[in-house]
């Protein structure tokens, strides 16, 4: 995937940037979403899953195996809550940092 191909760099960019600017309180903080159940994600999955796989909800759990731990794929507003998190004042000492939201997947 292209993102998984450009994560180092910009991580290695957030890095580079909170160097140079987290003393005038500018930061800059990276989300890394894993799999997330949008609109686009969806349209995928039913593309190659058959209508029979899709009203089965075994076939659906068998296929959720791959986003181990969690077992699932997130939400788009699992991922709004934590960009949400990390843009509050509460979060200005976080900078050149990765959140993963992947339901514990970069782990493994």
């Amino acid at each position: 995937m292209l993102s998984n191909a450009l994560r180092p760099g910009l991580q290695g960019l957030a890095r580079t940037r909170t160097q140079e600017y987290a003393a005038r309180g500018v930061t800059c903080k990276l989300i890394c979403p894993g799999m997330t159940l949008t609109d686009r994600i969806e349209q995928l999955i039913r593309r190659r899953m058959s209508d029979e796989e899709l009203r089965g909800s075994s076939s659906w759990r068998r296929s959720a195996r791959q986003f181990r731990p969690a077992a699932r794929p997130g939400n788009p507003r699992e991922v709004g809550a934590a960009a949400g998190c990390l843009a509050s004042p509460e979060a200005a000492f976080v900078s050149g940092q990765s959140l993963f939201i992947d339901g514990g997947q970069s782990a493994v």
